[in-house]
């Protein structure tokens, strides 16, 4: 919810059953932003944060932790994801098509994914 969505719900709430229009503020004092994880044949490997109100796709994490290494196999990255029964999901993407294809509809992150880049057989 945004502030301005919280600062709404808690004056109706309020209004509803203690207060007659009650005016109140909200302030974020923190917050937890989501976060990815980035494993294997990348350049740097580690977290990518999710930019709040925004998307992040695998191809921009990937490039955030430094891209591809040389040996890395684009075309099986998975993706490790809990479904909302709390059971991982594993994904695999072809990320050498969405490099290649320019219409190619990315691949969008979600809190918690763990991305692993494994190395390619030589």
């Amino acid at each position: 919810m945004t502030v301005s969505e919280i600062r709404e719900k808690v004056a109706a709430l309020y209004n509803r059953d203690y207060l007659v229009d009650p005016e109140l503020d909200v302030y974020v004092t923190d917050f937890s932003l989501a976060e990815v994880q980035v494993m294997g044949e990348v350049r740097e490997p580690g977290t990518v944060q999710i930019p709040p109100d925004d998307d992040l796709t695998l191809l921009e994490a990937i490039v955030e932790r430094g891209g591809f290494t040389p040996l890395a196999r684009r075309n099986a990255v998975q993706i490790r994801r809990k479904d909302e029964d709390d059971q991982t999901e594993v994904v695999r993407v072809n990320a050498k098509n969405l490099l290649d294809d320019p219409e190619a509809e990315q691949f969008l992150l979600q809190d918690g994914d763990i991305i692993f880049v494994r190395e390619r057989i030589l």
